[in-house]
């Protein structure tokens, strides 16, 4: 497989860091974020539209770094500063939401400029070769764990078998707050905000083990980016991803779409 992300391991230093900025909104200022250093240096991934998907360019900058500890996967998302919208009020419906057996309370997230992490603990492969794309996968045992996520933490969840058996009523835990963050971690004068997004391991059966090894994780990294005007609800969705592998299948929700995920000691 192409795509592998090298996860580097959260300090209980920064997971402190992390769980201070999810309980106090003071926690933090304009310039307290550096995620080169909350995340150990984690590696950057770059996301952007797939390049053969007939659809909208989101065009805005947007990258993430991945961390993990016994407890917890951390994402960092770095999104260009002003191209996060807002969410519609949360009272808003939505009609393939209802069609779909999505909470009432959920729907509104449809309509939203998204973070999305997907999580996939992969079961029954027969194959040791981490990047091997022969392994026997039988899909039909597959679950993975979505999450989609707005800028104030609201989130539209899924356990979801593939391709696009979604169960909404699948409870996972997470938390995740937009804080601002004057300049990029390249340090090259662009703006960026950043998106914290916790995910609780246990919640998404991906928990720690004596050799991480002994079981294969996969990942996806996405953004969905809604063309809506402030004033409106509706309207089309830019999609981007860590993930492109060359085609033209504008679709999240199946596995060319995941990379494998790497837990460094």
């Amino acid at each position: 497989m192409a795509f592998v992300y090298n996860a580097t391991k959260m300090t209980l230093e920064n997971a402190e860091v992390i769980n201070q900025i999810f309980n106090n909104k003071d926690a933090i200022n304009n310039n307290s974020i550096a995620l080169e250093y909350l995340f150990s240096n984690a590696p950057i991934a770059e996301i952007k539209k797939p390049s053969k998907w007939d659809s909208i360019d989101p065009k805005a900058k947007t990258r993430c770094r991945c961390a993990y500890d016994n407890d917890n996967f951390y994402f960092g998302f770095e999104v260009e500063k002003n191209t996060h919208k807002e969410p519609v009020p949360s009272n808003t419906l939505n009609v393939w939401g209802k069609e779909n057996g999505v909470p009432e309370n959920c729907q509104s997230v449809i309509y939203d400029d998204r973070c999305e992490v997907f999580l996939w603990p992969v079961v029954g492969t027969t194959n040791d070769d981490d990047n091997s794309e022969s392994k026997d996968i039988d899909l039909e045992k597959q679950t993975y764990y979505a999450f989609e996520i707005n800028r104030n933490g609201g989130g539209l969840l899924s356990l979801t078998k593939f391709h696009r058996k979604f169960d909404f009523n699948w409870k996972g835990k997470y938390d995740g707050k937009m804080v601002p963050q004057c300049k990029d971690s390249n340090n090259n004068g662009e703006l960026y905000e950043t998106f914290l997004l916790r995910i609780n391991r246990e919640s998404v059966g991906m928990m720690a083990t004596e050799n991480n090894d002994d079981q294969e994780f996969r990942v996806g990294l996405h953004r969905g980016m809604s063309t809506r005007k402030p004033e409106e609800i509706d309207g089309e969705m830019a999609w981007a991803s860590w993930v492109d592998v060359e085609d033209d299948v504008v679709d999240f929700h199946r596995p060319e779409m995941f990379g494998v995920l790497n837990l460094l000691s």
